[in-house]
């Protein structure tokens, strides 16, 4: 983490201050240094929560194989339009069944993988990954156009 060092040493900063009693003084030099060092903290704080945050929707999307295998369940060809039929099998089965022998049958081991991830991130997520409700609605709003 880039921004854990600012954030410790503004941390630092604020509470020497407040240690050695500059934090409530009074006089203008030392109520001008207190204005800094919160303002440090506040910066540090910040782009602490902003990395972070990245981080996290980083690890989310990362760890979503809708997300992660996009490209290929929207691609232009027979085993991605068979992805795309099990997307949509997982987001509502009783109106888009889905033949697991000829989606099986017909991929290379790249896109049985890739099917087999689907599969197991719903079982894990179910409704629960953002990546996968959002790509299963956008295929079915394509399928049913």
């Amino acid at each position: 983490m880039h921004t854990l060092r600012p954030l410790l040493n503004a941390a630092d900063a604020v509470l020497a201050q407040l240690h050695n009693g500059e934090l409530f003084c009074d006089e203008e030099k030392t109520v001008d240094k207190t204005c800094q060092a919160f303002d440090r903290l506040e910066r540090a704080v910040g782009a602490a929560k902003r990395e972070l945050d990245a981080q996290a929707l980083a690890a989310r999307d990362q760890s979503s194989p809708f997300l992660r295998y996009r490209s290929q369940i929207l691609g232009g060809y027979g085993t991605a339009a068979r992805l795309r039929a099990l997307v949509l099998h997982l987001y509502n089965g009783g109106n888009y069944p889905v033949r697991l022998d000829n989606l099986l049958a017909g991929a290379d081991q790249t896109h049985v993988q890739i099917a087999m991830d689907l599969i197991g991130a719903y079982g894990r997520l179910g409704e629960n990954d953002p990546a996968f409700m959002t790509l299963a609605r956008e295929i079915r709003e394509d399928w049913n156009d």
